[in-house]
């Protein structure tokens, strides 16, 4: 990935957002852990691991690696719910369609693209 600026300039909210090269992208696959409070809010991110082999005794029981644990400041983070909800209703046939399409490939109907 090169470095980039962003440029946002929308009514009240204008800011130059510098992207430099080697900015950490983590994968995460869901959510551990939270902590809820004021005025910060600390999430435990994981990646699920391969599962024990077939037959173990008790079962079969998911295996979670956690990889980020973030501390955000909770008006930051009811702010980022609202606008990533904003977009989910904005977008909302698009992601069906997205989703369509991925369950497709998935099931060997397409080849991927």
């Amino acid at each position: 990935m090169m470095a980039s600026l962003t440029q946002v300039r929308e009514g009240e909210v204008q800011f130059d957002l510098h992207t430099p090269d080697g900015v950490p992208e983590i994968f995460v696959d869901g959510i551990s852990q939270a902590m809820i409070g004021f005025p910060c809010t600390k999430i435990l991110f994981h990646s699920v691991q391969a599962p024990p082999a077939a037959g173990t005794a008790g079962g079969v029981v998911e295996q979670r690696q956690a990889v980020l644990r973030l501390t955000i400041g909770s008006d930051t983070l009811a702010e980022m719910c609202r606008k990533l909800l904003a977009v989910l209703e904005r977008d909302d046939s698009g992601m069906e369609t997205a989703a369509g399409q991925y369950l497709t490939r998935l099931r060997g109907q397409e080849p991927p693209a």
